[in-house]
């Protein structure tokens, strides 16, 4: 009789440590998923913004919109004091694949992109507004995240920006993301970095959470889908979740990153 009760014991014991590591398992892979795809996808706005009014009247130094993209100018001149304004128009999404315009970083977008600049680019306090328009996609041709909100940036150096960010992002009207984001970012020759805070709400069980940059977010160049290196610490209830962008330590363009809760932990793709 002791016998089968030991058993009984260590049986519920086992199931419930079982469920317990599904359950950590679950949560660090939709939250860690939720923000990497946040800010992947937050980045990809910002990047095509930043193309077009570093050099807005010289398409030839442009290293991400493509010469078949649409580019309408509403204000294109600073010579009236009330900055310069255009539109980027990646042509609508498509139910076939690729669902968007491919662009020379290797990402897809697809919609309206409408950006302002107060001054000069590299004018020091110089305020830059991204925003969709109608709307707005980024995504891998096959996966693509419908965008909405805006994007502030404020120059305050020579390299670098003050960056704000308040999106709702939506998987093709599956699911939706939030990301509210406080973020440093320093430009260097060929890569972009990021240190900051935000919080979101993952897509599927609509769980909140706060994320601290811990070591920066790196973005090269023609890299379009993955930072190359990065670590943040993700607060959800009383749980930290390690989400790594560089899991094999090789800093390469592989769209990998590490997820991880306690002892648990799951490797997987940035779309």
């Amino acid at each position: 009789m002791r016998i089968i009760i030991a058993i009984t014991c260590f049986l519920s014991l086992f199931q419930l440590s079982c469920k317990k590591e599904k359950d950590a398992v679950s949560l660090a892979s939709e939250v860690g998923f939720a923000a990497a795809q946040s800010a992947t996808e937050a980045d990809a706005m910002l990047t095509a913004a930043l193309d077009l009014v570093k050099d807005f009247k010289n398409p030839s130094n442009w290293t991400v919109i493509p010469s078949s993209a649409k580019i309408t100018y509403i204000d294109s001149s600073f010579s009236d004091f009330t900055g310069v304004s255009f539109r980027i128009d990646f042509g609508p999404v498509r139910s076939n694949k690729p669902r968007g315009m491919l662009c020379l970083d290797g990402k897809y977008r697809a919609g309206v992109l409408e950006c302002s600049m107060r001054a000069p680019y590299l004018d020091s306090g110089n305020r830059i507004n991204a925003h969709h328009l109608n709307e707005f996609y980024t995504g891998n041709g096959t996966e693509m995240f419908l965008m909405k909100g805006n994007i502030n940036l404020l120059r305050t150096g020579q390299t670098s920006w003050q960056v704000n960010e308040d999106l709702e992002i939506d998987a093709l009207h599956l699911s939706v993301m939030s990301w509210k984001a406080d973020l440093t970012m320093n430009q260097n020759n060929g890569s972009h970095s990021y240190l900051g805070t935000s919080s979101g709400v993952s897509s599927s069980e609509g769980k909140s959470y706060n994320l601290t940059i811990s070591d920066p977010l790196v973005k090269k160049e023609n890299c379009p889908n993955t930072f190359i290196k990065g670590i943040c610490d993700i607060s959800v209830n009383s749980e930290v979740i390690f989400l790594d962008f560089n899991p094999y330590s090789d800093q390469v363009c592989d769209e990998v990153a590490r997820t991880s809760l306690n002892r648990f932990e799951k490797i997987f793709y940035i779309h």
